[in-house]
């Protein structure tokens, strides 16, 4: 056992590299927290389209809806008939009526 002299320098310096971790976590938590506010003001600002200037120029996203849906209208293809829901059946494969051997895949016509 180390003599108490020792044993007190000990319980000191423990004791101060505590309290420097307890800081440093305090450090990190509040970083932490400012990285959170940091994010969401940064959406907020890019949601608002603030985050570089407005040109006045520009064409407004509602006139760019409109001019793709009206694109879309237009090159849009005619719908064809729709196949009705029904149920399938195994059907048996078609074959040309020659034998063939086992094993072996006879070529079907397309």
């Amino acid at each position: 056992m180390p003599p108490k002299a020792a044993q007190r320098d000990l319980v000191k310096l423990i004791e101060s590299r505590l309290a420097e971790a307890e800081t440093a976590a305090e450090v990190a938590q509040g970083v932490y927290e400012q990285g959170v506010t940091l994010r969401k003001a940064l959406l907020n600002a890019a949601f608002t389209g603030s985050l570089v200037p407005q040109d006045p120029d520009d064409e407004p996203a509602s006139a760019v809806l409109d001019r793709l849906r009206a694109l879309q209208t237009v090159s849009a293809k005619p719908t064809g008939r729709k196949r009705e829901p029904g149920t399938t059946s195994q059907a048996a494969p078609q074959t040309s009526g020659r034998l063939v051997s086992p094993g072996v895949q006879e070529a079907l016509p397309l």
